[in-house]
Order: C-alpha cells, then structure tokens, then sequence
C-alpha cells in the first residue's frame, strides 16, 4: 500500500508534485461525469486477481497497472481484504483513521515493523503538527476573505460553524503571536484548550 503520489499513473493527476493536489485531482476525477479511465471495477478487479497471486513491490505493481490499464492505488486497496501479507508505510499503520479508510483490520495479524529505530519519530510526526505564527495569520485572513465574499450565501448554521472555525483560529493566532519566534513550543492539548479558551 502506498500513496496516490507513487501509484498514481493517470498522467493528468501525476504530472502534479503536491500530494495535497494529486488527491484533490483524483477525488476531483472520481466525482466528474468522465472520471478517470483506469478507475473501473472490472479493471481493479483483474489488477487484483494479478497481485494477489504473488508477493509484489511498488514497481511490480504499477508496472501491472501499466499494462492492465488500471489504477495501482485504488487495486492496491481492492487487495487488503484477501491479501495474506501486506506491505505499508508507518503512518498508514500506526494512525487509525488512515488505517480503516485503507480497509486494515490488525485483529489476528502479525505485525513485523522494519527499520523500528525510526518508530517513535514517526508515531511523533503521525500524532503531531508543527504550525508557524504565519502560516495561521494567512489562514485567517483568508477565512476573513471567504466570508466577507460570500456571506450572503451561506445558511446559518453554515455561517455559525464558519465563523466558530474564524474564531479559532484567531484565538491561535493570538496565542502564537505571544510566543518566541525563535523559541520551539510544545503544549499538550488539553492545556492547549484551556490557554485558547476553547472548552467555553
């Protein structure tokens, strides 16, 4: 298993180097009249019954999805339920909602970790976000932008949960801008709800 950024082989979605867009594109592609031509079941499916019969790797399996004309992420997911071993990057094992959307049940299972001595860097990075005073003043005048333009359009609760995200994220801005640029920070969440304000 791994990303759309190294399964991706619809050329219109991986000419992109953002693996925030090439989802987008993709998602986009899904929901359009046209979707993408390699995302057909009777496709996947033969992508599926071809990886299933041997152990494969990344190349092996986009080299198949080449020449089947099917798309390696979604047939790659197509196999986890009938697969007897699995192979997956840290962040999809180790966090638990991307583990379920892949469709990866641990009951029963031998989990073998490679390479652990970079296991509790990567448990870090899964669970943890570093954010800059800048990237969150942006963020907020953006948000500003999309409500002022569109504030005739939206219903109310719309409205009120939009400007509850504003609040927020003011809220941080605010915080962050209190604190050392030069200065690293960690806050536990729970003292990171109180200092904001956000459990009112």
């Amino acid at each position: 298993l791994s990303s759309r950024t190294n399964y991706c082989i619809n050329p219109d979605v991986n000419r992109f180097d953002n693996i925030n867009v090439i989802n987008e594109k993709c998602n986009e592609l899904q929901n359009s009249k046209s979707k993408c031509p390699l995302y057909r079941y009777n496709l996947l499916n033969n992508l599926n019954e071809e990886t299933l019969t041997k152990v494969c790797d990344l190349e092996d399996i986009i080299k198949t999805g080449r020449r089947l004309k099917a798309c390696p992420y979604y047939g790659t997911r197509l196999s986890v339920k009938e697969a007897e071993i699995v192979v997956l990057p840290y962040n999809i094992l180790f966090h638990s909602g991307t583990r379920e959307s892949f469709g990866i049940c641990l009951k029963d299972s031998i989990v073998i970790v490679d390479e652990a001595h970079n296991l509790l860097e990567t448990l870090s990075s899964v669970y943890s976000i570093d954010l800059r005073a800048s990237q969150i003043k942006c963020l907020y005048g953006c948000l500003m932008k999309y409500l002022t333009k569109y504030y005739k359009r939206f219903n109310p609760k719309n409205l009120q949960i939009l400007k509850q995200i504003i609040d927020i994220v003011r809220k941080l801005m605010n915080f962050m801008m209190k604190i050392d640029k030069d200065e690293k920070y960690g806050i536990d969440s729970f003292d990171f709800v109180i200092k904001l304000g956000l459990e009112k």
